[in-house]
């Protein structure tokens, strides 16, 4: 487990310094039609990792969570990517999915985020989906999150994002509930806000980071 959080971690450094390869961009969007599931895995070994699937003409992303304790066990999922990088300078403030309970349990659904300076934080906006719901849009805003673990800042983790996850957890959490559920995913957007305001305000924070 060690060996593969090592190699996790030195894959998210390369994504983050080589540029146009990889990093977040504003209007990225994962659709998932390709039938590959877009760098979207969970931590290794895992039984039961994130796979695609299609009904009629959609393909979209589904992670299966078995609960209780070991690989697999928690609903989470991330990326390390094209969802990695500096939110701040990109301009990204808002992701939005539509997603789906497939499961026999009800979930709450939020993102959560890595710095390579090892902090965490996740979303306060959440949503809740009973068990068997339909599926729905949801919008998270990423300038209101809660500082999980070692982190001074929600700026210091949107500017050095070393990975992004999608969790079930009931309160803010990086690492997810370990609850037995079936998460369908899809259209993974990245927005700004709708405001030109916020963005001038994210820029002017980026510049001045840059300068010192």
């Amino acid at each position: 487990m060690r060996t593969a959080c090592v190699l996790a971690a030195a894959a998210g450094i390369c994504a983050f310094s080589c540029g146009s390869a990889f990093g977040v961009t504003l209007g990225q969007v994962d659709d998932f039609e390709s039938g590959l599931t877009s760098g979207w895995f969970e931590g290794s070994p895992s039984p039961n990792p994130p796979i695609t699937a299609t009904e009629g003409d959609n393909t979209f992303l589904r992670n299966v969570a078995s609960g209780g304790v070991g690989g697999g066990s928690r609903q989470a999922m991330f990326n390390i990517d094209q969802w990695a990088g500096d939110y701040v300078s990109a301009g990204v403030t808002r992701v939005t999915m539509d997603v789906r309970n497939s499961g026999n349990f009800a979930i709450t659904v939020r993102l959560a985020f890595q710095s390579f300076l090892g902090g965490r934080t996740a979303t306060n906006d959440s949503i809740f989906l009973a068990a068997g719901s339909g599926w729905e849009t949801v919008t998270f805003d990423l300038l209101d999150q809660t500082l999980v673990e070692n982190t001074d800042s929600l700026l210091d983790t949107l500017t050095r994002v070393q990975q992004m996850r999608i969790v079930a957890s009931a309160e803010p959490d990086f690492r997810g509930d370990p609850i037995p559920s079936t998460l369908d995913v899809d259209n993974i957007r990245a927005l700004p806000s709708p405001g030109a305001a916020a963005l001038l305000a994210l820029g002017a924070v980026a510049a001045g980071r840059r300068r010192r």
